[in-house]
Order: structure tokens, then C-alpha cells, then sequence
């Protein structure tokens, strides 16, 4: 009986040993597939480095990188912005990439969609749609006013007027999507941190 105790003991150490060094690796995989340095003063540099689309750009100090989310077909990247106005709304920048389906070829369908599920939101009104071009891509931007409402339950908040734009292309066969979401107040502060990080974007090798 003694003995089975100490085996059991021994095969529950090496179980959580062995738990623990996944947690460790996968920490270290998740740390190792971008990288943070400081620019300036003023801005920050972020590099992808192991994802779907590699890719790199710089980013108010204001901003914080609070999520890389990188899987087999697509990498999802947040940055959220300061506390602003009277109810400390946050702006924030997303960078989305995924590999396109077979058969697509370009963003036009994906922003079709995008804009057809934006007209069910409150108050839905197109501020602005043109034509751009990014590292030789042509593509989109656009933005658009809603007024957020907050969802059942939620008697604290009070509806918020937002501003979304967003740019959408595709390159090397993946669909790529920049964005940055703020309440109208701050928008056109927003605006000069998103033109920032568009102007600085680069796909790597």
C-alpha cells in the first residue's frame, strides 16, 4: 500500500511537471511570435513575426497591445487606446488577417457583407467610402456613425455615438482588415492614430 502511494505521488508530480512545462512553451511560443520596441517619444513599433500574414507598424504610446490572437488561418491583433470624455470610452485599432477561401480573389465580397451587417445598427449613416492603395494593393476604406446601444441588462450605460473605419485589401491570398473604433468625440484624434499606423504598415517576408 505504501509503495502504490509513492508511485501515485510520483506519477501526479511528473503529470503537473509535465503541465507546467506546456504552459511554459506555449507562454514562450506566444511571447516569441511578436515583438514590441520603442520608436520614439511618441510611438511604438510592433512585429509579427510568426503568423498567417507577417507584418509590422507603429502605434501611438497611448495605445496598448491587448491581444494577438494567431492561429492556422488567421491572426487577430488589438490595441486598446486611452480613457477619453466623461464615461472613459476606449479606442481601439484592430488588425485582422485570414487566407481567403478557394475560390475568392479579392475583399469586395467581405466588405459587402460588412457593410449590409452594419445596417442593422442604430442610426447607421456612411460618413465616408473611397477608393485607396496599400503596398501596391488597391482596396477600401471606409467609415460609418452608429449609435451603440447597451445590451439588456446593462441600465448603467447610455448609448454612445461611434465612429468605425476601417481599410480592407488582399495580398499574397489573404484578406487584410484595419480598423479603429472610437465614440464620435475622439474620432478625429482616432482617425490621426489609425492614418499612423496605415502609413507605417508593412508586410514582411
Amino acid at each position: 500500500m505504501y509503495n502504490r502511494r509513492i508511485r501515485g505521488k510520483a506519477l501526479f508530480l511528473r503529470c503537473f511537471f509535465l503541465i507546467l512545462l506546456g504552459i511554459f512553451i506555449i507562454s514562450i511560443t506566444a511571447c516569441g511570435s511578436y515583438k514590441i520596441t520603442n520608436v520614439d517619444n511618441h510611438y511604438n513599433l510592433i512585429t509579427i513575426k510568426q503568423s498567417v500574414g507577417k507584418f509590422s507598424f507603429e502605434y501611438s504610446n497611448n495605445y496598448k497591445v491587448t491581444k494577438v490572437e494567431i492561429k492556422s488561418t488567421y491572426t487577430d491583433l488589438n490595441l486598446d487606446g486611452p480613457e477619453v470624455g466623461e464615461n472613459q470610452d476606449i479606442p481601439f485599432i484592430s488588425i485582422f488577417t485570414q487566407k481567403l477561401n478557394d475560390g475568392e480573389y479579392g475583399y469586395e465580397n467581405d466588405l459587402k457583407e460588412e457593410l449590409n451587417s452594419a445596417k442593422n445598427t442604430t442610426d447607421y449613416q456612411i460618413l465616408e467610402q473611397f477608393p485607396v492603395s496599400l503596398l501596391g494593393e488597391s482596396g477600401e476604406e471606409v467609415a460609418y456613425y452608429y449609435m451603440w446601444k447597451p445590451p439588456l441588462g446593462f441600465t448603467n450605460d447610455k448609448p454612445k455615438p461611434m465612429v468605425v473605419r476601417f481599410l480592407m485589401f488582399t495580398h499574397n491570398n489573404l484578406l487584410w482588415r484595419l480598423e479603429v473604433n472610437s465614440v464620435q468625440s475622439y474620432s478625429d484624434s482616432a482617425k490621426a492614430d489609425f492614418n499612423h499606423v496605415v502609413q507605417t504598415f508593412k508586410i514582411l517576408n
